[in-house]
């Protein structure tokens, strides 16, 4: 919260009183791809796990592209990594 105060020559001066609590948050990352072995991403699917997060009262904060480590063959498979976030306390 900020104050007014008069300085010298009726110059004001904003004096910051009282402890400042920073917001907190935590986070759910949630790993999506279409199957074992790649395949089109749903928007479908992606909407669906957005909706379920937005009723638990999560915000989208980022979604990144990356490849997915599969259970099948040694490569990996084309996924996105979504990431919520929501503020706690």
């Amino acid at each position: 919260m900020l104050k007014r105060a008069s300085g010298g020559r009726g110059a004001a001066v904003l004096a910051q009183y009282g402890p400042r609590m920073a917001n907190r948050y935590e986070y759910a990352v949630v790993e999506l791809r279409e199957g074992m072995l790649g395949g089109k991403m749903s928007g479908e699917k992606l909407q669906n796990v957005l909706n379920q997060h937005a009723a638990q009262g999560w915000q989208l904060k980022t979604i990144t592209s990356v490849e997915v480590k599969g259970r099948v063959g040694p490569g990996g498979v084309e996924g996105v990594l979504v990431t919520f976030e929501r503020q706690v306390g």
